[in-house]
């Protein structure tokens, strides 16, 4: 008996230090289970909120109340962000109102937060009705300058019925009026460019609509300069009976359109047509004259004197134009003897020395002069019955830059 319950007392007491080393195995186990379980050491609740509206479906313009309940178990400060649907997210406190302006459908949410938890809550806002939309015309869109334009618009949307109207013209200029559901307005742009008009339109209900258009306004038409008579004679001094040949091929008008050409050679005769010949049978000093007519019933005249007997030569004018007069190598220029001429008959010839070793012949004459220098540019012309006269003007070459 004593033997056994010595035995049996041993076996208690290991069976209690088993016993002991569960239960703090145990212990241990619940404390790494429950530590983020809100139960546990260092915990946090996430806070619970509600969401309500005072209106969620109505015509635009819409003003909705919005209101969020919400609670925190650890008694944390809350923060409120709302997001109405559209634009940005805006702080706030539990209460919260946004005006809707467009049609649409919105989801609008607020999120509450205690420093380390959210909670995210939402409502379907719909906001009912048709858009304000605005289409902008101009006419003309495009033009020189002065560039006279004229604005038009339509409106369409629940309430168009009296706007009014924000333009900015893209130049810096601005103007408002007020213009129902049409707009007509004149602006005139004075400067060059290309520029973005675009127009503003809001209803009573502070909807808003925007519509734009490119103006391209250039620098302004050359003026016009109507027509230009110019006539050529194969002859204006000779013994009688003497022919001439007239033409007037050289004519010109800027709308390109010359229709009619009326020659009379003053004495007494006449013809039509861009090339005539006529016979001076009398000896004398007769007036030739071209009227030239265009599309447009605008004439211009050139007059040509004609010497009909014997007569003393004489001797023919040089002159010319130089294009360009100065440089860097290599310069090409451009020489013309268009206003070289002979009072009493043709120049027969025109001659060209440029004065670095090249020569030419010619009315209308080029030359490239490869090294800089001041180079003296010569024209001779001799006219139908050996007489001659000379010009000359300097060119200018620079080293090249």
């Amino acid at each position: 008996m004593v033997n056994g319950l010595m035995i049996s007392w041993h076996g208690l007491k290991r069976v209690g230090k088993i016993l002991r080393i569960t239960a703090s195995c145990m212990l241990a186990l619940w404390l790494v289970a429950c530590s983020g379980d809100g139960f546990g050491p260092g915990s946090n609740t996430a806070p619970s909120a509600s969401l309500e509206v005072d209106q969620a479906t109505g015509p635009a313009p819409l003003t909705v109340s919005f209101e969020s309940d919400a609670t925190d178990e650890e008694d944390d400060d809350l923060t409120y962000v709302w997001n109405p649907g559209e634009g940005e997210p805006v702080a706030g406190g539990p209460d919260y109102t946004y005006t809707y302006l467009e049609p649409g459908t919105y989801v609008a949410t607020v999120t509450v937060s205690d420093g380390e938890d959210t909670t995210v809550e939402s409502v379907t806002i719909t906001v009912e009705g048709d858009p304000l939309e605005l289409n902008l015309t101009a006419s003309p869109s495009a033009g020189s300058v002065p560039l006279t334009v004229n604005f038009a618009s339509t409106t369409t949307g629940t309430d168009n019925a009296n706007l009014t109207y924000t333009f900015d013209f893209g130049n810096g200029d601005t103007t408002a009026l007020n213009s129902g559901s049409t707009l007509n307005y004149d602006y005139t742009y004075t400067e060059p460019g290309v520029y973005e008009a675009e127009v503003l339109a809001r209803n009573a209900d502070g909807e808003l609509a925007r519509s734009s258009i490119i103006i391209t306004a250039s620098e302004p038409a050359p003026p016009r300069q109507g027509p230009t008579a110019i006539l050529s004679a194969s002859a204006v001094a000779g013994a009688a009976p003497l022919t001439v040949n007239f033409d007037a091929s050289a004519s010109t008008d800027d709308t390109g359109n010359l229709i009619a050409y009326t020659w009379t050679f003053g004495d007494g005769s006449s013809a039509n047509g861009v090339q005539v010949s006529h016979v001076y049978e009398q000896e004398g000093e007769f007036t030739a004259v071209l009227t030239v007519t265009n599309n447009n019933g605008e004439i211009a005249t050139a007059r040509q004197t004609v010497t009909v007997g014997v007569v003393t030569n004489q001797p023919p004018t040089a002159a010319f134009s130089t294009e360009p007069a100065t440089g860097t190598v290599p310069l090409t220029v451009v020489f013309n003897a268009a206003s070289s001429s002979d009072s009493d008959g043709t120049i027969a010839s025109y001659t060209w020395n440029f004065g670095d070793g090249n020569v030419a012949s010619g009315p209308v004459v080029s030359n490239t002069f490869t090294t800089a220098g001041t180079f003296p540019v010569t024209l001779l012309v001799v006219d139908d019955d050996g007489a001659s006269a000379v010009a000359s003007e300097l060119v200018t070459v620079d080293s090249t830059p």
